[in-house]
């Protein structure tokens, strides 16, 4: 109650706050990203439609993990670094790209994906996940790291490693018998600082400048080159895609980095018609709200007083099974006439309305006799239509009660209406 946040009730508030407790077995931590998460809820929801609410759940849930496994957690500020990293993808790709994705991906990438840094995980990996998909980018990325980096690798990938010139510690390097070069070691290739924080990065800045110093130049030969250094078809994919499409990946992750963040969605979304709609509902459930804790108590107090009345009324058709049984005839007759009484209504209610308008009027005129001596000595016969008119009515409702009086309907009505009246004359002995 106290976040007092535009678009979002209450019980959204409260929502998001258990989200940020699942999410992170951690009171204050979903106390701190409570009122970051609401200005996203709204702002997204304004701005691109609001879907599913469970979809849209399991989005901030999928979100508030991403961050913890990335160690967004450890202050406020690295919080909100990825929250509005992570908004400003989902803006620029109109939500296309969501935080399920970046899940996917570290799900698949381990420890490749969780030790990028922040801006060449969301901001370069963008057109890569929307292409290929987190699952495949995450597991590209991991077979890259054990590759490259951890040296898990072949002895003929190796070779290739040492022959463009991207081993950079020779101390890494364990050869055989023969002297030739059988395993690398832990962060033995060149740049291998720049391949843990931005693989991409790597690539461009350490992979093809060596590459084209051998003379390679050619994109086609790049590409093979590029296969050769790797094991894996997933690896060497991922690396083709990149230097293929490393133009692309710059005007995405311009575009990504130039995008509204939360809060200025957020101050944007305010300004919308669907904004406004989603304040007014947000407010009209708050309302809803108050007004139950209000009623509540006392309507828990009406059905205990019910139960109550309900357990001595059982008691006393137990004591008197004879007049229960009576009684529950004539509750199913009244029931039965009640339903034949509605029906007659429905039927006679426009008619009896129409009376009671015209008696409305009459008795207007009346209370103003020198209005009606006027209009009566200009126009005589208005007054002969409008007896005519009443003579008419009453000569129809003398035939209705005639026709109710020789018909079940009628006598159904009729024997309640004494029924009600004896009842009324001779309450004291009943309620005895």
């Amino acid at each position: 109650k106290a976040m007092n946040t535009f678009g979002t009730s209450t019980l959204d508030n409260l929502t998001l706050m258990r989200d940020g407790i699942t999410a992170f077995a951690d009171v204050h931590h979903a106390e701190m990203v409570a009122p970051t998460l609401a200005k996203m809820k709204f702002a997204n929801e304004a701005m691109f439609s609001a879907e599913g609410g469970a979809e849209n759940e399991k989005k901030f849930m999928d979100m508030l993990k991403v961050i913890e496994m990335r160690n967004g957690l450890k202050s406020e500020k690295a919080f909100m670094e990825q929250a509005n990293i992570i908004q400003q993808v989902i803006t620029a790709t109109g939500g296309r790209v969501q935080a399920e994705e970046w899940l996917n991906v570290i799900k698949t990438g381990g420890i490749a994906a969780k030790g990028i840094e922040n801006k060449a995980f969301y901001y370069k990996l963008e057109p890569l996940v929307q292409e290929m998909g987190g699952h495949r980018v995450g597991t590209s990325m991991m077979s890259a790291y054990q590759n490259l980096y951890q040296g898990r690798t072949t002895q003929r990938a190796a070779n290739n490693l040492d022959k463009f010139g991207l081993i950079g510690d020779q101390s890494k390097v364990q050869h055989n018998k023969t002297d030739d070069l059988s395993y690398l070691d832990i962060g033995a290739i060149k740049g291998a600082d720049l391949f843990k924080k931005d693989q991409f990065a790597w690539m461009e800045q350490v992979l093809v400048p060596a590459l084209n110093a051998k003379g390679i130049t050619k994109e086609g030969d790049v590409i093979d080159a590029i296969g050769s250094i790797f094991s894996n078809r997933t690896a060497s994919n991922l690396f083709a895609q990149m230097y293929m499409q490393r133009e692309q990946i710059h005007k995405n992750a311009k575009l990504n980095e130039g995008a509204n963040n939360i809060e200025q969605l957020y101050e944007q979304g305010k300004d919308t018609t669907a904004g406004k709609e989603l304040e007014a509902k947000a407010k009209l459930h708050n309302a809803y709200l108050e007004f139950g804790t209000t009623i509540l108590p006392i309507y828990t107090k009406a059905i205990e007083v019910a139960t109550s009345a309900l357990q001595s009324f059982t008691g006393w058709m137990e004591r008197n099974p004879t007049l229960a049984k009576a009684l529950g005839a004539g509750l199913v007759a009244l029931a039965v006439s009640m339903v034949a009484i509605g029906g007659a209504l429905v039927v006679f209610s426009p008619l009896i309305l129409s009376l009671l308008s015209m008696r409305l009027i009459i008795s207007s005129l009346s209370a103003s006799g020198s209005v009606f001596a006027t209009i009566f000595s200009k126009f005589p016969s208005i007054f002969g239509l409008l007896k005519s008119a009443l003579m008419g009515v009453g000569r129809v409702f003398l035939w209705l009660g005639r026709a109710l009086l020789m018909n079940p309907i009628g006598l159904a009505i009729t024997a309640i209406g004494i029924a009600a009246y004896l009842i009324y004359k001779n309450w004291t002995p009943i309620k005895a």
